[in-house]
């Protein structure tokens, strides 16, 4: 067993005993200390599973599945979170940073006992799925037939996709947003139990505020990264792919939490049910969307593959949900009986500030089951009806364009509600809701249309299908100018005559969030809907002339091109000499027990030593090698070589001051003809062109776009050439050479307004970090 299976379950006990000592009364100083050693335990696994990366210890099975020798020290510890096993140990150890932080921060009470109860069952349930399989197995565990003695000379390293910074970061990032949720899932199940708790309603308020604005960032930050490195790779940055989705389910209903918990705090009658039901589901959203990743389950071109894990990840769900459904049905019977106690002052009516959360809180409750039906129905229908089906791009944007324009007009609205001017701003908000009928109706073009009309409405869908679908995208513009409006009138309030330096900076990240909100918005729709597509094929002896595109306005010149291999360290040979054996055929027949008076061999020259009048000659064959030790002065290095001798085992040279297990003495080498040569095995081959991109006679365009191939399609991609500017990016998509290397196949997108999209995520993570920082009233 490898240490970081001992301390793996070091930790495991660590955890039971902390959980016993929780349960026990009078214990509140040994609480302190074991959580100390709960979390320096797992913290201490993960560093020693980092270090085998580092050092690339290859008789670890899951380092071996995941890095290789000669992989950037970058990418050897991005390799750490590349399988299951990794990424559930480190979310166990984030688990146990969350627990630590309680331990620090709050005396240890009665409310804090209970928060740490679920935080620790929950931190020993991921113990428990990382144990199921371990990152430290030994190859020799796995594999029992394979001698102690053997060590693999190299690993079998990253997928090459995965080869790239942003992925690098990108699992990391997605794991501390979804183990942020921890804990405000627990004090949500504490709150529940206990919300007329004066001393629980304050923990509640300042644990779940802070940690769920956490989570929140990181996943934005998560699904834009994991976005950009698509847009590079694909060139598109959102295709609705299962995995895609999942990490956006959480994300959204999430954010109605947030919209719920700032009523709340203002008034902790409103929403007292739903602020801590909706943060527990957002919970409950994050293990779905870890199943989705990890199951194999569910179609995607980014599923890890399925593991041992997936059916506890569901029995996770089941029971944080029955929980959940219990411990919410026992507060409303408890509480109905009661009045809400709506402190407000504002009048008695259907619209009102407590109403309008609860219509965007619905929004987004409706806005996370398409998403979340999208990524079900085929993995339900292929469960129980065994087909597979696939839900399209239009699935989602026919469903979910006109709740996201309808939660656009909400904005715009709440962020300047005010009693005192309720008429004024229903009459506005009347205004908006009328020009945004009226712009739905209008299509300039069938572009317009917010899905490609013609694929999925048909007389065989239901008429709701066809009303949906004829809307024109024209109808962004009316919320996304109100929700602007909106913004500005805000800021006037809230920030320029206010005096307070915090709650300024707090007004603005709010601020920052909504506005990014429309950038994206923009972003997204005329991204998606506007792109233009060229597809055109160059001639390589045509470099420097300018070809048009068929059709258009567009033109393309290929400024260079070439094709560069990488090496890695085997050989191959081009002919196999026909007298003699290889290197490896000398030692298998070696390990048989076949002895032989002389040999005869033939290997390729890596490296040559002279010393006491001999010439050394170390011979490679693949992964294996021999020295020789010969008179004859006039080997080369580089060539391949055959040679016949007698063996000597464990043979000493005082003048190189080496020992040599296995040592060839030959007076006979003879140099095999040129064709017989053996060559560096190519463990990739790029290929890359250099193209300018005109429309008309302006340059829109230029730079390189190139395609890596690792001997097989699936192992194979691009990496698509992005010249980014104010009002489109121009991408070329190169996906290799054609016809003997003579053609250059190329796909040229303008996109339109993308740049818009990523400032929009800029905002919204600095916005976010705003709050954070400056909001006082969560610390």
């Amino acid at each position: 067993m490898d240490n970081g299976d001992i301390i793996l379950y070091m930790s495991l006990v660590a955890g039971i005993v902390t959980l016993i000592l929780l349960f026990s009364k009078g214990s509140e100083r040994y609480i302190k200390q074991m959580i100390r050693i709960f979390t320096a335990l797992l913290l201490i696994d993960f560093l020693l599973l980092t270090y085998y990366f580092i050092v690339t210890e290859l008789t670890i099975n899951y380092v071996w599945a995941y890095t290789s020798k000669d992989l950037p020290l970058f990418y050897k510890l991005s390799g750490v979170l590349a399988g299951q096993q990794g990424t559930l140990l480190f979310w166990a150890l984030l688990i146990s940073i969350g627990s630590l932080w309680l331990n620090e921060r709050y005396r240890i009470d009665a409310s804090i006992k209970k928060m740490q109860i679920v935080v620790i069952l929950i931190g020993i349930y991921f113990i428990f799925l990382t144990m199921l399989d371990s990152p430290f197995k030994t190859i020799y565990q796995l594999y029992p037939d394979i001698s102690e003695d053997f060590v693999p000379l190299q690993g079998n390293g990253l997928k090459p996709i995965l080869i790239n910074p942003w992925m690098a970061v990108h699992p990391p990032i997605m794991f501390i947003a979804y183990a942020a949720m921890t804990i405000p899932f627990a004090a949500a199940v504490v709150y529940l139990k206990d919300m007329h708790d004066r001393d629980v309603h304050k923990l509640w308020i300042q644990t779940a505020v802070k940690w769920c604005r956490i989570s929140w960032l990181f996943l934005t930050l998560g699904i834009a990264i994991g976005g950009i490195w698509a847009f590079e790779s694909w060139g598109r940055m959102w295709g609705w792919d299962p995995v895609e989705t999942s990490s956006l389910v959480p994300w959204l209903l999430l954010t109605g939490a947030l919209h719920t918990l700032s009523e709340h705090r203002r008034n902790r009658a409103q929403y007292r049910i739903l602020a801590p039901t909706l943060v527990a589901i957002s919970f409950v959203l994050v293990v779905f969307a870890t199943l989705v990743t990890r199951s194999g389950f569910f179609e995607s071109i980014h599923a890890f593959g399925s593991g041992k894990v997936a059916t506890y990840l569901v029995l996770l769900i089941v029971i944080c949900v029955i929980a959940l459904i219990y411990l919410a049905i026992a507060r409303l019977n408890r509480e109905s009986k009661e009045e809400d106690g709506d402190s407000s002052d504002e009048e008695v009516s259907f619209i009102t500030r407590a109403n309008l959360f609860y219509l965007t809180i619905l929004l987004f409750t409706v806005l996370t089951f398409i998403s979340f039906w999208g990524i079900m129905f085929p993995a339900l229908n292929k469960l129980l009806i065994g087909t597979k089906i696939g839900i399209g791009i239009s699935f989602y944007n026919l469903w979910s364009y006109p709740f996201f324009i309808t939660l656009m007009l909400l904005a715009g609205l709440g962020l300047r509600y005010r009693t005192s001017k309720k008429s004024e701003l229903l009459k506005e908000f009347s205004l908006f809701f009328i020009l945004t009928v009226i712009a739905g109706l209008l299509r300039p073009t069938d572009a317009w249309n917010i899905v490609d009309y013609s694929a999925i409405i048909n007389p065989d869908k239901p008429v709701l299908y066809s009303l949906i679908g004829s809307i024109s995208a024209l109808s962004f513009i009316p919320p996304s100018v109100y929700m602007i409006y909106g913004i500005i009138e805000r800021g006037k309030m809230g920030i320029i005559a206010s005096k307070n330096r915090d709650y300024k900076i707090k007004e603005a990240g709010v601020l920052m969030i909504h506005f990014g909100v429309v950038l994206i918005t923009i972003g997204a729709v005329f991204s998606t809907m506007f792109s233009e597509e060229l597809n055109i094929t160059l001639d390589r002896n045509d470099k420097g002339i300018v070809v048009p595109v068929e059709g258009t306005s567009y033109s393309v010149k290929l400024i260079d091109s070439g094709e560069y291999p990488v090496y890695g360290d085997d050989y191959e040979y081009l002919n196999l000499p026909v007298r003699g054996e290889s290197i490896t055929e000398f030692y298998t027949s070696l390990e048989s027990g076949v002895y032989k008076d002389s040999y005869t061999v033939y290997g390729f020259v890596e490296d040559i030593k002279s010393a006491g009048g001999y010439t050394y000659a170390k011979l490679v064959d693949g992964d294996r090698t021999l020295w020789i030790a010969t008179d004859v002065p006039h080997i080369k290095k580089y060539d391949t070589i055959v040679t016949t001798g007698f063996l000597m085992s464990n043979f000493s040279s005082a003048s190189l001051n080496m020992t040599f297990d296995w040592i060839l003495f030959t007076g006979d080498v003879e140099p095999i003809q040129k064709a017989q040569k053996a060559r560096r095995q190519v463990i990739s081959n790029t290929q890359q062109v250099e193209v300018v991109v005109y429309d008309r006679e302006d340059t829109i365009g230029q730079g390189v776009a190139r395609y890596i191939y690792y001997g097989t399609a699936d192992d194979s991609f691009g990496r698509v050439m992005i010249d980014r500017g104010i009002f489109y990016d121009v991408q070329v998509d190169f996906r290799g050479f054609q016809q003997g290397g003579r053609y250059v196949p190329l796909t040229i997108r303008i996109v339109p307004l993308i740049g818009y999209l990523w400032l929009g995520v800029i905002l919204l993570a600095a916005g976010i970090i705003a709050i954070l920082l400056f909001d006082r009233r969560s610390d």
